[in-house]
């Protein structure tokens, strides 16, 4: 009853407070007390009009309603979270699914990077934007910059719209605008940006502007960007609205179209990422004629199979031999000592995976020597060793390493088997969306804090209601009124 009465409160209060938090108190404070008017007469019909009990019993219901109540912010911040146990259990398997899947794309990464070598030699700037972003802006911070800043110019756009629709810009003009700017200096929106545009270089930001249609001075406009990113650290609210947000209308502001310009920048960086991870139905701006943008993860083996040798450089020849034999030397030694049952410690059983199973790999990669067979071959037997040993490592208990041992043979076969669309699209949507929850959340409380401030101010009168007022009456129509101290 207790969480009911705190619900009607809140609803209540969501329905009649404005953008600003302005709300009419006297008007609340006459709903408050009807509603615990209506349930002191149920409290008080159910004990059979015994004072005593109806004291005790609505003395816990207004506490259980001031809890509720002051659970606002809480509810906010945890949105969409998992519990414990399931954020637990998600986490577990995010983690291996991530593991595996950049193993499998580790491959091709390799071959992206060995290309990619001189590009900052061409002159293709559309080419080298496209590796400067590869090689800087990491793609799951990406994804979880943009789902930020989407949320950030949602809720901006829908308070400018709340503004206009009531004529709160009408004398509180400034109030309105600092209360939109909040959102883009919180500690969340600034990170989204230094998660991204801090880490693109001016000239690869202005390659990339005028890639997506930026039609004005794309070197001017990539220097303001960076400019804004700074002034949102270093400037108060007022002098960032004096200098950004200048005029009547936000959607003619300076600050939204700098947020405009920004959002296409970190939309094709994400677009950049997805297709270098063979992500299909994709419209990447920068992409031209230049081979790099062909190195892509390939997920497909009858693809991995239908490549024939391509014509390779002496020096990478040569790279490839070397570490072809190197990696195979070590690795025969690895294979020996573990069906030899020898134990090894953790230091010098990743120096046998660097030097032996990886350089072999590197060099099959430079080499370019039927890739998905060794891929494949790497998957189906490589893996559940590399595994087993560093579960040994890890766990000496015998019954839990054996369900580790089982756990990780079900995931590795289920990541051979599983399309690999899947497998991206939950770690580049499902698991991003769920890192960014946090985030998201504390930007939509900014939005909420006036409603949050208001209810934990009811509540404050809920708890301190004068009960004595109402107690020694035993029916409604003889209640003389409820008051708040």
């Amino acid at each position: 009853m207790g969480e009911e009465l705190g619900r009607k409160i809140e609803i209540y209060i969501s329905k009649n407070i404005d953008a600003l938090g302005n709300i009419d108190d006297s008007a609340l404070k006459k709903f408050s007390s009807d509603l615990i008017k209506e349930t002191y007469e149920k409290v008080h019909d159910i004990n059979d009009f015994d004072v005593k009990k109806t004291e005790q019993d609505l003395h816990r219901i207004l506490k259980s309603t001031e809890a509720y109540l002051r659970s606002y912010e809480n509810r906010i911040k945890n949105n969409g979270k998992l519990s414990c146990t399931r954020s637990a259990l998600f986490s577990v398997g995010s983690a291996i699914t991530k593991v595996m899947y950049y193993l499998w794309a580790g491959f091709d990464y390799l071959v992206f990077l060995a290309k990619a070598y001189n590009i900052d030699k061409s002159g293709d700037t559309s080419a080298r934007a496209y590796v400067h972003i590869i090689r800087n802006c990491h793609c799951e911070s990406s994804v979880k910059a943009q789902n930020v800043l989407v949320h950030a110019l949602e809720i901006a756009k829908e308070h400018d719209s709340s503004f206009k629709r009531n004529s709160l810009y009408e004398g509180n003009e400034d109030r309105c605008k600092e209360k939109i700017i909040s959102y883009f200096q919180s500690k969340q929106y600034i990170r989204a940006l230094d998660r991204t545009i801090a880490q693109i270089e001016n000239e690869h930001l202005a390659a990339i502007l005028k890639a997506v249609g930026y039609r004005g001075d794309t070197d001017k406009m990539a220097q303001e960007i960076k400019d804004f990113l700074s002034d949102l650290k270093k400037l108060d609210c007022v002098k960032f609205r004096e200098k950004y947000y200048q005029g009547d209308l936000y959607q003619e502001s300076k600050l939204c179209k700098i947020n405009d310009r920004i959002s296409m920048v970190i939309n094709e960086v994400v677009r950049c990422h997805k297709w270098r991870h063979g992500i299909e139905n994709l419209e990447l701006k920068l992409k031209n004629g230049h081979n790099i943008f062909d190195v892509r993860v390939n997920n497909d083996f009858s693809k991995l199979r239908e490549k024939n040798f391509n014509k390779r450089s002496k020096e990478r020849t040569y790279l490839g031999r070397a570490m072809l034999l190197i990696g195979f030397i070590i690795s025969m030694e690895l294979i020996g000592r573990i069906s030899s049952g020898q134990t090894m410690q953790l230091p010098l059983l990743c120096g046998f995976i660097v030097f032996g199973p990886l350089a072999l790999l590197c060099g099959a990669l430079l080499y370019e020597i039927t890739t998905y067979l060794v891929r494949g071959a790497f998957f189906i037997f490589g893996v559940p060793i590399l595994l087993g040993e560093l579960s040994k490592c890890v766990l000496r208990n015998g019954s839990m390493k054996s369900l580790l041992d089982m756990t990780l043979s079900l995931g590795n076969s289920a990541f051979l088997n599983i399309p690999k669309d899947i497998v991206q699209s939950f770690i580049f949507e499902d698991i991003t969306k769920f890192d960014s929850l946090s985030d998201i959340n504390e930007l939509t409380l900014i939005r909420e804090q006036e409603k949050a401030k208001c209810t934990n101010e009811v509540a404050d009168k809920v708890v301190s209601t004068a009960l004595s007022a109402i107690l020694i009456q035993p029916t409604t129509s003889e209640q003389e009124g409820l008051v708040f101290n």
